[in-house]
Formats: C-alpha cells, structure tokens, sequence
C-alpha cells in the first residue's frame, strides 16, 4: 500500500510543480445516481446518470448517462468496457457532445480497516461543436481509502468516510499534444442503508486545465450528492 501511495503522490508532486494555479468563484454542484445489476455470477451491468451544475442548481453545466459491462475475475478484481454520452451546456444552450468508450480494470484489498480500491481506465473521446470534430484519448487512475466508522449491531446500516485521488492524463489529437489536464481531491461520507442502498456527500477539489499549451490550471469546488444501488437478478433482494 506504502509504494502506491508514494507513487501517485510523487505524480502529482511532478505534474504540479511548474504549473500556476488559478482559484475561482466557480461553485459546483454534481447530482448523480449509480446502478449495478447483478445479471450473473460474474456479470454485472453498471450504470449512472447525472447532472453537473454551476453555481446553482437551475444551471445545469452537463447532463451525462453512461453504462458498461462488467466480468468479475473474483471478489476483488473485474474490467468492464463501456459507453458514456456527455451533453456539454453554456448559457443554458448545449455547446458541446460527447460520446465516450472505455475500458476499465480494477482491484481492491484491505489494510487493517482500511479498504483500497484501485481503478484504471482508458477512454475515447469523440467531442462534436457547431463548428468543429475532434478526438482525444484519455487515461485515468482513481485510488480510494475508506474506513468504516460506525455500524448497526442488528441491521447492515452503518457510516463510512473515504478519501479518493483521481489523476486525469489526455493526449490531444486536435493540438497534438499529451498533458495531465485534471485533478481530483475527494473527501466525504457515506451512509449505507443496507447492502442495496447508499447515500453519499463528497467535496471535490477539482483542477482543469485551462489550455492544452498552457502550464495554467483552474481550481473549482464541487459539492457532490451520490445514490448508489444494487440490484441482484439472481435471487431475491430488498431494496
């Protein structure tokens, strides 16, 4: 556990040092729902839906669904592959289209009372403007720390807080160029109603890249609202 953390540590150390960081007055809010069907012993389908807003919630900055096919190796390890559609608004007009595939593999262990989840994803981006087509390709690594801190004796109710890095890397194919053009610093809490259904609140640190040939990155505060639920296909489940 020691060797990752000090790697994407030392990543950001690396990606952050020669660069200026602008802070903003852009105030988020990202409302999203999560759905994973269990559809087999090692198939699941794994779905989410949300709304990303700006400053208010009546702004709405991006409406996004996205769902993928999951293979379970075990109980710790599963790659899915994947489809994502981002509609991208600016004055409350869509200004941008997204349709996204991926690829995506990830394994988790514990330590001590700590569980680490390690995802690894490559993406392709496929962006239409009025004006304009191009491509990028994208590749993402989340690494997450979560710890139990309270649960019911008599039920599967109980409290967890998680800590969560995300490093975002693009190569350009519109400025031909391949750059780290996001970062994010999650911490938060969940409350798991019982194995199917959880809520989640988290505040996001987000850093975006301005331009692809500048050292310049923006700072924006996210304030994001998750519900999580799993439905299992193979037998009876309450939700």
């Amino acid at each position: 556990m020691k060797y990752i953390f000090t790697l994407v540590m030392l990543t950001m150390h690396i990606a952050f040092s020669q660069v200026k960081i602008i802070p903003t007055r852009s105030n988020q809010q990202w409302i999203q729902y999560y759905n994973t069907a269990q559809i087999s012993k090692k198939f699941t389908l794994q779905s989410d839906i949300g709304y990303r807003c700006n400053q208010s919630i009546a702004n709405i900055k991006v409406a996004l669904i996205r769902s993928g096919l999951y293979y379970s190796f075990s109980p710790i390890s599963k790659m899915g592959l994947g489809y994502a559609n981002f509609d991208y608004f600016y004055n409350k007009k869509e200004s941008k289209d997204e349709n996204r595939l991926y690829f995506e593999y990830s394994y988790k262990f514990s330590f001590k009372s700590i569980k680490l989840d390690n995802r690894f994803r490559i993406e392709g981006r496929f962006f239409k403007t009025p004006a304009d087509q191009y491509t990028e390709i994208r590749l993402r690594y989340n690494l997450s720390f979560t710890k139990e801190i309270w649960r019911h004796k008599e039920s599967d109710r109980k409290l967890s807080v998680f800590e969560t890095t995300e490093l975002f890397y693009t190569n350009d194919t519109k400025s031909n160029s391949s750059y780290l053009d996001q970062l994010r610093l999650i911490i938060g809490g969940s409350f798991h109603l019982n194995k199917n259904l959880s809520f989640q609140l988290s505040y996001n640190a987000q850093f975006n890249k301005l331009l692809a040939e500048s050292k310049t990155y923006n700072f924006t505060n996210i304030l994001w609202f998750t519900i999580r639920q799993t439905i299992d296909f193979t037998k009876n489940n309450e939700y």
